[in-house]
């Protein structure tokens, strides 16, 4: 409990130490903006469970989900969503993490399309179908799964597959379901391979920013929650610039080139092309609170990407590629062949050590990247 008034923090005020407790601190932190309510966690050990508790309340997941369903629909789909790996983007994650006023604004849900079906059916059971086009794709009646994604028809016959990354939205996207709560509209959104590989082949990094059923993310926090900037990347689009439009008008600007070559190349520059994951020192990662205590998907957590930029123009790409295998839950992103290398030798370390086939390995590769790469997660992880 924070509420005794022994217990607090001692600060210096005009060259004095003064003794302030919790009580007021808290009460302090909600006049604070986000990431200043995040920087108190380095203070010491007393500060950040005021940090951490202030998040808990300005950060919770039912501030958002309280808009597109019934209180009694938020565990029984925080429960799915964790079972299908499902991640929520777009602008509702935006809204809570700015707590901006967006408006009426729709929920977007990316789901693995290999997991679709289930996750399809809840929505049915629950919501009322609504025929509507999104990122370009028109869906006249319900899809519940489809073809099968192209890297699980070649990963029958291999132990892992590799495939390129999508080159945008569209061609990384199956099909799109909407349902309507009210005035509002949930979008689930099939993902031929991977939410995250839909994700992050988003107009900008304005949007980079996932909500799974265990933790948030944002992958360029200081651009999107402080300075309401963001960059452009991969190949513009009409659905892209519409987009562009959409968050200029809150208040965001756009910059689609790197010029300053420091930015490119230092490897304090979440900018740079350099090596990044999505729960790395770059990022602010948040572990939300549930009723019951859910594994970290590592999946999402260890997905890893570079930006590249084109000579002279200097735009901006993301780039990386898609690793699957029988033995994952569900496709890993990952960005270089160092990564793919060890996922492999992890993978095959395992299975030799584990007579189960039915056993997933997404804890022991996940093992791997954190013990090679550990400086890369030395933060504050909330």
């Amino acid at each position: 409990m924070l509420t005794s008034f022994s217990i607090g923090q001692t600060v210096t005020v005009d060259h004095k130490a003064l003794f302030v407790c919790f009580d007021i601190w808290m009460v302090i932190a909600s006049f604070l903006d986000i990431h200043q309510v995040v920087n108190m966690a380095l203070v010491g050990k007393n500060m950040r469970n005021i940090s951490v508790q202030t998040l808990k309340n300005r950060l919770s997941v039912v501030k958002m989900l309280r808009n597109y369903m019934p209180p009694t629909l938020y565990d029984p789909f925080r429960e799915l969503q964790h079972y299908c790996d499902a991640l929520i983007s777009g602008s509702a994650v935006v809204q809570l993490l700015t707590e901006a006023n967006f408006g009426s604004i729709d929920l977007d849900i990316y789901v693995p399309q290999a997991k679709s079906r289930i996750f399809l059916e809840f929505m049915h059971a629950h919501f009322e179908y609504h025929s509507t086009t999104k990122h370009g794709l028109q869906l006249d009646a319900p899809d519940h799964g489809g073809p099968r994604p192209l890297h699980i028809l070649a990963r029958d016959d291999s132990d892992y597959w590799i495939a390129t990354q999508s080159e945008n939205v569209k061609c990384a996207t199956a099909s799109v379901a909407t349902f309507a709560y009210g005035s509002r509209f949930i979008h689930v959104i099939s993902c031929l391979v991977a939410p995250m590989d839909t994700i992050l082949t988003f107009h900008s990094t304005v949007v980079m920013n996932i909500v799974s059923s265990t933790h948030i993310h944002c992958l360029y926090p200081k651009m999107t929650i402080v300075d309401k900037k963001a960059l452009i990347t991969g190949q513009r689009s009409t659905n892209g610039d519409l987009c562009l439009v959409k968050y200029r008008a809150r208040g965001y600007t756009f910059f689609s080139s790197v010029n300053n070559s420091t930015l490119r190349s230092c490897p304090v520059s979440p900018l740079s092309t350099k090596r990044r994951f999505v729960g790395d020192k770059h990022s602010f990662s948040f572990a939300l609170p549930s009723k019951q205590e859910l594994p970290k998907i590592n999946n999402v957590y260890l997905s890893s990407w570079e930006l590249w930029y084109q000579r002279n123009t200097w735009n901006a790409h993301t780039s990386y590629c898609v690793f699957t295998a029988p033995r994952l839950s569900i496709p890993w992103i990952c960005c270089d062949n160092k990564i793919l290398r060890l996922m492999r030798i992890a993978l095959h370390r395992a299975m030799a050590n584990n007579a189960d086939d039915f056993q997933q390995l997404d804890d022991d590769t996940a093992k791997a990247i954190q013990e090679t790469f550990p400086t890369f997660f030395s933060h504050i992880e909330f």
